[in-house]
Order: C-alpha cells, then sequence, then structure tokens
C-alpha cells in the first residue's frame, strides 16, 4: 500500500466513493497511536459526488488531517499578501 510507503498528503480531486476508500487505506492500521504519520488530505473538487461516509476512528485512532482548499479557505488578507 502507498501509506505504507510514506505518502503524507492526498490531494483530492474527486471526492465522493473515491475519498471514502482513499481515507479508508489511509486509516486503515491507526497510525502508531501517537498520531504519526500524518496525513494531510486536502480536498480540492466534487467531480465524483458531494457527500462521503467515515468511520470516526479515522480520526481518533490516525494522524489524519482533513482540509479543503478553495475560495474561503484562507482570509482575504492573507491571499493578498502573497
Amino acid at each position: 500500500m502507498e501509506f505504507d510507503r510514506g505518502v503524507d498528503s492526498v490531494l483530492d480531486f474527486l471526492w465522493g466513493e473515491p475519498a471514502t476508500r482513499i481515507i479508508a487505506a489511509a486509516t486503515q492500521d491507526g497510525g502508531s497511536g501517537t498520531g504519526e504519520p500524518r496525513v494531510r488530505y486536502v480536498q480540492l473538487v466534487t467531480v465524483a459526488g458531494d457527500d462521503i461516509s467515515l468511520r470516526g476512528g479515522a480520526f481518533r485512532g490516525s494522524g489524519l488531517e482533513l482540509m479543503g482548499s478553495g475560495i474561503g479557505s484562507v482570509a482575504i488578507r492573507v491571499g493578498r499578501r502573497a
């Protein structure tokens, strides 16, 4: 599995069912119990569907960081500095 080889970031252009499967694979072993390794999952577009199903343990027992990127994900004043 790729996550065992050190993948620590996912850029998701699909969402929906593919996201459910990828997040399950990334969190299946629950990490080390100390939240490591971290896996940053960035949701960008919802081509494959607007909703996903997540088990609570995907957050409690792993280093999963779920975030989005797009309009509204960064404060306007921060974006103007770039």
